[in-house]
């Protein structure tokens, strides 16, 4: 049997090339949909343990997802690489 790159076992079966699985995005939006549901749920929750946990590392992972989440993660550096000088 030869390979076949498209999946199946005749020539031409299987999904073309770039061509997005149907199902994987409906189910990616309904998942997407659920999260969302618990969006504020889950600010909250991450609000309380910022303010009040007694674990230093706690507080700052969940105010740095607070962060993440109002005001974006920050951009990688312009230029990573020194120059010799």
């Amino acid at each position: 049997m030869s390979e076949n790159r498209n999946g199946g076992v005749r020539a031409g079966a299987g999904r073309p090339p770039g061509r997005p699985n149907r199902a994987t995005l409906k189910q990616k939006s309904t998942i997407e949909e659920l999260a969302r549901a618990y969006g504020p749920i889950a600010l909250k929750s991450l609000a309380d343990i910022a303010a009040n946990s007694e674990s230093p590392a706690a507080r700052v992972a969940a105010a740095n997802a607070l962060l993440d989440r109002g005001y974006g993660k920050p951009g990688q550096a312009a230029n990573p690489k020194p120059e010799p000088g």
